[in-house]
């Protein structure tokens, strides 16, 4: 079987189909915003648009945020919402870092980084998405995550963490190259216009 939460269309190339046959399976938002599927392998959780061959039944669930936090540089809130949002990406992902619900954290501004952004072990999986304007779930351009040049740990580590990140651009100073996992850490998914 295949669905999705309210707010999100959930779609299969295919009506019914056979073990080993390929099959896509796509999400359209229509007023909520796509966090990521269960019930799929860990290399589609969260693409919208998921081509595989299933090798049994299906029970595949396009999940939007149970949990949405809010982060603007130079902010003093709880995080809770536009008009409080917090300073700070890491006491967000602490506080969702223990909910097996679906968690989305929007991020407006750039970020200078002095040390390791991340938790390990999250129970459920994060969408951490930049570029934010501030209404809503709107987006326009890309956040950056800059490192302090005095600084030597990684950016990011999200180690046994289902995590993925949506219009960032991340520059540590050193390393030139998206590749490499001293940039991002363990556990990080690059998605649509990261840089």
């Amino acid at each position: 079987s295949v669905s999705g939460d309210s707010g999100l269309t959930v779609t299969a190339d295919k009506a019914t189909f056979q073990p080993g046959e390929e099959v896509t399976l796509t999400v359209t938002e229509n007023g909520a915003k796509f966090v990521g599927w269960e019930g799929v392998s860990a290399d589609g959780t969260f693409r919208k648009s998921y081509t595989f061959r299933p090798t049994g039944p299906v029970a595949a669930i396009a999940r939007t945020a149970s949990v949405v936090k809010y982060v603007e540089s130079g902010a003093s809130g709880d995080g809770s919402s536009w008009a409080s949002p917090s300073g700070s990406l890491q006491d967000m992902l602490t506080a969702v870092k223990d909910s097996s619900d679906p968690a989305l954290i929007c991020v407006k501004g750039d970020f200078t980084v002095s040390s390791a952004i991340g938790v390990e072990n999250a129970a459920g999986m994060i969408r951490i998405v930049g570029g934010c304007t501030g209404e809503g779930f709107a987006t326009s351009g890309r956040s950056a995550f800059v490192r302090d040049t005095s600084a030597t740990t990684r950016l990011f580590s999200f180690a046994a963490s289902k995590v993925a990140f949506e219009n960032l651009r991340v520059s540590d100073g050193l390393y030139k190259t998206v590749e490499n996992s001293a940039l991002y850490g363990q556990g990080v998914r690059l998605l649509a216009a990261c840089t």
